[in-house]
Parts: C-alpha cells; sequence; structure tokens
C-alpha cells in the first residue's frame, strides 16, 4: 500500500474496480487516511535519504582515525520559536544538542558522528529529536538562532584565572599560557577592561559561572588574558501542553576490521605450450561487516644476468639496459569490492 497527500488532514476516497464485460462483479474499497507534519522538518539529509535515514557509511578501526560525520539542516515550519534537543545512543553524537530556531527559519550545518573503539554493527538506530513550540519571557528580547555551542570571549577576571588555571581543573584550557604566574598578570589587565561589566561570573560580582562553563580563551593584541563564555539560553516558556513532540533518525552505521580468508595458498600451472594459456580459480572470503576493496598489481620479472633481456640503449644514452620480461599471469576481475560476509572467485591466466 502507498499513497501521499497534498493536504493536512483526515482525508478519504473510494475505488471501485469492476470485471470486464460483468456488470455484475463489482467491487468497491473504500480508503481512508490522516496526514500530518512535524513543526520542525528534517533537510538536506546525505545521499538524497528519504523516510529520515541517516547513512554513516563504514568505519574501518585499522584506519580511521576520526569518527563519521555527517551534516543536514532542520526547518522550522512555524510562526513560533521552536526549541530542540537531541537525545542518542552513547556512539552517536549531534553537534549542537540543543537550541532554539525562529519563526519559518532554517538551523544550518547540524552534526552527527558516530564512533566506536570495537566492533559494531548498527541497524536503524533511533536518534530522537524532541521539539517544543516557546515563547521568550524577557521584555524586548530578540528572536534569534541560540545553540549550546554559542560563545563570547571576553577578558578573563582574577577569580576566573585562579579558578581555570587551578590543578585538577575540569575545565578544559585551550590558551597558550606557560605559567601561572603570568596568566595571573594577563589577568589583572582582564580584569581591569571588564570592569563594570554586570554580567554574572565578571568583576562586578566576583561570581564563577557554573563550571565548565567558561574556559581559557586566546590571549589577545594587547596582552589580555580572554576567556571563552558559553552564550546563555534565553529565557522562555513553553506553549505546548503536555511532553514535546518527538521524531526519529533511523542511524545505519558500521564500525569493523578489513580482512580475508584464502584457503589457496598456491596457484600450480602445468606445463603450457607457447601460444597456449591455462586457467585456475581461487576464492576470497569476506568475514566482516564492511566492505573489503581490493586490486591486484602483477609485476614484471626481471632475472639478473639474462643475457636475451638487454638490448642496445638509445643513441642518446647509449651503453645496455636491462628490460624488463612481461608478467605472464593475469587475475580477473583486477579490482573491485568484495560486499560484507560474501565471497569472490577470481580466475589466474
Amino acid at each position: 500500500e502507498h499513497g501521499s497527500a497534498m493536504v493536512l488532514g483526515e482525508q478519504s476516497a473510494t475505488v471501485k474496480m469492476t470485471v470486464m464485460h460483468n456488470q455484475y462483479e463489482t467491487t468497491t474499497f473504500m480508503l481512508s487516511g490522516e496526514a500530518y507534519a512535524n513543526d520542525v522538518l528534517i533537510e538536506d539529509l546525505p545521499d538524497d535519504a528519504t523516510d529520515n535515514v541517516l547513512n554513516f557509511g563504514e568505519l574501518n578501526l585499522e584506519h580511521d582515525t576520526g569518527a563519521k560525520v555527517v551534516s543536514f539542516s532542520m526547518r522550522n515550519r512555524t510562526d513560533e520559536v521552536v526549541k530542540y534537543s537531541w537525545q542518542a545512543d552513547a556512539q552517536f553524537t549531534v553537534s549542537p544538542a540543543t537550541g532554539h530556531i525562529p519563526p519559518n527559519s532554517v538551523a544550518e550545518n547540524i552534526t552527527a558522528s558516530f564512533a566506536a573503539k570495537e566492533q559494531l554493527t548498527c541497524d536503524a538506530v533511533p536518534l530522537t529529536l524532541f521539539t517544543e513550540k516557546v515563547k521568550y519571557t524577557e521584555e524586548g528580547a530578540a528572536v534569534t538562532h541560540w545553540d549550546a555551542n554559542q560563545k563570547v570571549v571576553r577578558p578573563a577576571t582574577d577569580v576566573e584565572l585562579e579558578e581555570l588555571l587551578r590543578p585538577g581543573s575540569a575545565v578544559s584550557v585551550a590558551s597558550d599560557v606557560s605559567s601561572s604566574s603570568k596568566s595571573s598578570k594577563k589577568g589583572k589587565k582582564g580584569k581591569k577592561e571588564g570592569k563594570g561589566d554586570s554580567r554574572p561570573g565578571t568583576a562586578a560580582d566576583d561570581a564563577l559561572p557554573m563550571r565548565g562553563a567558561i574556559q581559557l580563551g586566546p590571549i589577545g593584541a594587547d596582552g589580555v588574558q580572554m576567556v571563552e563564555e558559553s552564550l546563555p539560553e534565553p529565557a522562555h516558556e513553553s506553549l505546548q501542553d503536555g511532553t514535546p513532540s518527538s521524531q526519529e533518525l533511523k542511524c545505519n552505521a558500521v564500525a569493523d576490521v578489513a580482512r580475508y580468508e584464502c584457503e589457496t595458498k598456491l596457484a600450480h600451472f602445468r606445463q603450457t605450450c607457447m601460444y597456449q594459456s591455462r586457467t585456475t580459480t581461487f576464492t576470497v572470503t569476506n568475514p566482516a561487516d564492511m566492505s573489503l576493496p581490493f586490486s591486484f598489481r602483477l609485476a614484471d620479472a626481471m632475472p639478473a644476468g639474462m643475457a636475451s633481456s638487454r638490448r642496445p640503449k638509445t643513441a642518446a644514452s647509449g651503453g645496455l639496459a636491462m628490460m624488463p620480461i612481461p608478467c605472464p599471469f593475469s587475475v580477473e576481475p583486477a579490482e573491485g569490492v568484495i560486499t560484507a560476509k560474501t565471497e569472490q572467485v577470481f580466475t589466474v591466466k
């Protein structure tokens, strides 16, 4: 059964089937269905995937040093701000994990990553998107894109530097600071520059934001140590009753090590007359959950001291040159891919 709708809501129709030349053989089918649309549409999936399928491909645990990353976008089709958040299994991550999309706008460059340290096959593993319509509660608040990755760079205060440079601090350090004493001097300049800043975590109230909300940033051209502070989420309230709406992306991914099995160790040919040929076959099995690319390269032979293999060089170079003997063997197919859990028969001629 298959159907498509261009109008939202419940739809119904009838289909009548008749037998040719028999007016008494008539069957009527009643059809009904309901069309709906999510507030947020997931678009620009890789490989033009449909039905919310996200294909990460294959992660070679032996050669791939990073994660498999794909990108897509999300479109808010409503006239309200929509807050979104992603929920994923341990091997998948989405960035940004949470954010706001203004009315009738698109959030681009959403990235999903797949990482694994051991053999793993993911087939239609759900990646859940939760959305809800919200409104900003602060008067005059600008309706703009916001997400959890956004940061603001500002001068550091002494209190922040002392906390960030304390041994064992869980906050990651992203600056080129060589010693605590040097950084403290930079921090004093930063405190002076930040005087009068009323935001939480600055010199105005001598209070730090939540640990992990800030990290050391670069040192400015004037020698001031900067910090990167996560941009706080705008104050808001939900416009929906009950739980947020949800939809899923089905994720397909494989993490494995490329390997093969072959029982044939030697291809022995009987004596063969000139201008005649013989063939033999061998089978290669791919036991892995990922594909196995292959390519054969047969080297020409160059026996040492073989007089018949010598010929004069060109007049420009002079002397004798050793000529390689063309390889008398060939393999078919010479290159290709053995898909997961299958085998390939090769012919040597």
